[in-house]
């Protein structure tokens, strides 16, 4: 009975061994035998001269040993068969998966081949052996290989890993699972945590701990996004990933290894910081049930910010924001510096009429504050010019356009109807270079790979990008698509329920 956390190293060795039993056949005098040994149906060795009992079921576990006289090799063996015998197949070992296991289950390297730390049921939901309702599989151990390739299959995403001694395979689903639940063995009691616990602090490598309240502004420090530094704040952490709100909860955290480097980005009101290489990181593998059972809102979900035509990104208070921007503020006297990333004292509703987001007459539009840039170019667009400038302390981006309040429609590029696509679309499918895109429902699991975070390979699949970056749910719906230029690279993250990759350098992107 397996937990989704159990490991193909939690597994005894599979064992069914039984004595094969015989009765004579009376040897006449002076013939030889063989002795030959048969395993699944096949002659594969021969043990010449007749041995005791004892020495035959000292050889002969798991196995059916005949009698043939050597010099009558044509005879019937049947004739010479033992009268008496039991006979025991050796089995491989079954392993009872619980239900909920693609998102309950621990971290699994490999495809296939796993190593034998990865969470058996969550891989065999990878390998395509069983659903999400759980169910028997069989396993087998393997040797170790010299390097493990992750891929995303049937809504579970696995990692790479190098060199490793031990691997396990599957052989096909058995009977269907049970009704009757496991227990699972990551129950112990949770480790009570502060603001400032840091993964240094516990002495396993997955632990649960309970987050007091109110560590959004008291947590200590906190490196990374969604990879955190050993040294950051756990609770704080899981406000940053949205695991938590701040009236706190009980969150697993599972330490990993060293990073190369760290970055930090503002999520949930809270903003962490970027690291070069240190020697020890944490992730979080789910939340467990909080201690309040009000849910947390989204920062989108609040009102949204009464802006007028020089309202600014530096004005508002949320990293991500909803702004109302009035009309006719393409002729209005605020400046806008740069062309889809623009400066944070920039007029966001100008802006937002210069990347085709909205018209002259207004609307809603969300807006992510990101770093600064080096530099920022300026463009001609939908009838705003905006200026190019050098380096900036903050910038800002728009993830697309809410419904306007008014019904009248505005003749922009953007109201042509949307293109109708599939979890699979990306950006090169597209004819424009801005463009509203109908997303189907269920892309979460189904959708394509995509690199990149907020910038995005345009050869990524649009619609799981969307679900990633909290523009969409995994219901669908229409999202405003503008393609970029190349990056120089791409970071990957998790976020929303979607694991996105890394990459190099690429030749074209959309936001």
């Amino acid at each position: 009975i397996g937990s989704c956390s159990t490991t193909a190293r939690n597994l005894q060795e599979p064992i069914s061994i039984n004595w094969i039993l015989f009765n004579y056949c009376q040897k006449s005098a002076g013939t030889n035998f063989n002795w030959k040994k048969h395993l699944d149906n096949r002659v594969t060795v021969d043990q010449q001269g007749m041995e005791s009992q004892q020495e035959i079921m000292d050889r002969g576990r798991g196995h059916l040993y005949s009698m043939v006289p050597q010099n009558h090799q044509h005879l019937n063996q049947q004739k010479y068969q033992p009268k008496n015998r039991q006979v025991v197949s050796y089995d491989r070992p079954d392993v009872q998966c619980p239900s909920e296991c693609q998102e309950n289950g621990g971290t699994v390297w490999g495809t296939d081949v796993y190593t034998d730390d990865s969470s058996i049921c969550k891989a065999a939901i990878h390998a395509g052996i069983l659903g999400n309702n759980g169910g028997l599989v069989t396993v087998e151990k393997t040797p170790g290989q010299q390097s493990y390739s992750g891929s995303a299959r049937n809504g579970v995403t696995t990692r790479n890993y190098g060199s490793w001694p031990g691997s396990f395979v599957f052989h096909g689903s058995s009977k269907p699972p049970t009704p009757k639940p496991t227990e699972v063995p990551t129950q112990k009691p949770p480790v009570i945590g502060s603001c400032s616990t840091t993964s240094r602090n516990l002495q396993e490598s997955i632990s649960i701990v309970q987050c007091p309240s109110e560590c959004q502004e008291n947590g200590g420090t906190v490196w990374g996004t969604d990879v955190y530094t050993d040294h950051s704040s756990i609770c704080k952490a899981a406000i940053h990933a949205g695991i938590l709100g701040n009236n706190g909860g009980l969150v697993t955290v599972e330490k990993t290894p060293e990073q190369q480097s760290y970055s930090g980005s503002a999520r949930n009101e809270v903003t962490t910081s970027s690291y070069g290489p240190w020697p020890g990181s944490f992730v979080f593998h789910d939340s467990s049930k909080p201690l309040s059972p009000k849910p947390t809102k989204l920062p989108t979900q609040k009102p949204p910010v009464r802006g007028t035509c020089s309202t600014t990104a530096g004005q508002l208070k949320e990293s991500i924001s909803i702004v109302q921007c009035p009309s006719e503020c393409q002729m209005n006297r605020g400046a806008v510096w740069g062309t889809d990333v623009y400066t944070a004292d920039s007029s966001i509703c100008k802006a937002a009429i210069h990347a085709g987001i909205l018209g002259n007459n207004g609307g809603l539009v969300t807006v992510e504050k990101i770093p600064g840039q080096q530099s920022y170019s300026g463009s001609a667009r939908n009838g705003v010019t905006t200026n190019g400038y050098g380096l900036y302390s903050g910038s800002f981006v728009f993830h697309g356009s809410s419904k306007p309040p008014t019904p009248k429609p505005t003749k922009e590029s953007t109201q042509k109807p949307p293109v109708l696509v599939s979890c699979s679309t990306n950006a090169r499918n597209l004819q424009e270079s801005i463009s509203i895109v109908q997303c189907p429902s269920e892309c979460q699991g189904n959708g394509g790979n995509v690199w990149g975070t907020d910038f995005y390979t345009d050869t990524s699949s649009i619609c799981k990008a969307a679900i990633h970056a909290g523009i969409l749910g995994n219901n669908g719906g229409l999202v405003t698509v503008e393609k970029t230029p190349g990056q120089q690279s791409y970071s990957g993250s998790a976020r929303n329920g979607v694991t996105t990759n890394n990459y190099g350098s690429w030749p074209g992107s959309f936001v």
